[in-house]
């Protein structure tokens, strides 16, 4: 299992233990006797949203943001040529006449060819791509080793990755302040530290777009 898995385990778990305190601490403050039936709708209703919650502040965060900063400081860096194109589909919905319909997308992931430090060809995809994926023929600077399957792009659309940072922390600020729901901070306690906590992360997410770009 990768690091991703294990960690995405750890948020699952994590999320479930907070969404049961939640619910008996909203159990406490109602009606002890209540249904069965609304008590488990509780307990799934607020697990669902804290695991969608802590996935988007820390899946997102690793996937786009401390992966590629960590892999940029420790890999060999190298200068690619897009080769070719990788084709993948991504699934969706869309509605039309108040129906929804499934859309299939095509993704198209460059594949760039270097010489590593051995002297030998390699041939890879980047990890990331955009609508106006790059041309064939044209130079890229990435990182890589052996051990990955995908070639780390140093090349970043800033206007999505700093997006992307501020999704991370809004994320982060209203997985904060369900969470804090089982402390004995009031409210607007738990609103100025769920802005520090948002902050902090969005602040540190900006932090690896720049020590990628600065590479």
């Amino acid at each position: 299992m990768t690091s991703l898995g294990y960690l995405l385990i750890v948020i699952i778990v994590c999320s479930l233990f907070i969404a049961y305190h939640i619910s008996l601490k909203i159990f406490r403050k109602t009606d002890n006797q209540g249904k069965m039936l609304e008590k488990v709708f509780i307990i799934i209703f607020t697990s669902l949203i804290l695991c969608i919650l802590n996935s988007l502040t820390f899946i997102t965060s690793y996937s786009y943001f401390w992966e590629k900063a960590y892999r940029t400081i420790t890999e060999n860096k190298y200068e690619a040529i897009v080769v070719g194109y990788q084709q993948e589909i991504s699934s969706s919905k869309s509605s039309f006449n108040n129906t929804y319909l499934p859309n299939k997308k095509i993704i198209y992931f460059p594949k760039v060819r270097y010489t590593n430090s051995e002297g030998k060809e390699v041939t890879k995809k980047l990890d990331i791509t955009s609508d106006k994926p790059l041309k064939m023929g044209e130079k890229v600077k990435i990182t890589d080793n052996t051990e990955v399957s995908n070639a780390n792009t140093l090349q970043l659309d800033w206007f999505v990755f700093l997006g992307g940072s501020l999704l991370t922390g809004v994320a982060a600020f209203f997985s904060y302040l369900v969470s804090s729901y089982i402390s004995c901070y009031k409210m607007k306690k738990r609103v100025i530290n769920s802005c520090y906590y948002g902050f902090s992360l969005m602040l540190f997410n900006i932090l690896c777009i720049i020590i990628i770009n600065l590479n």
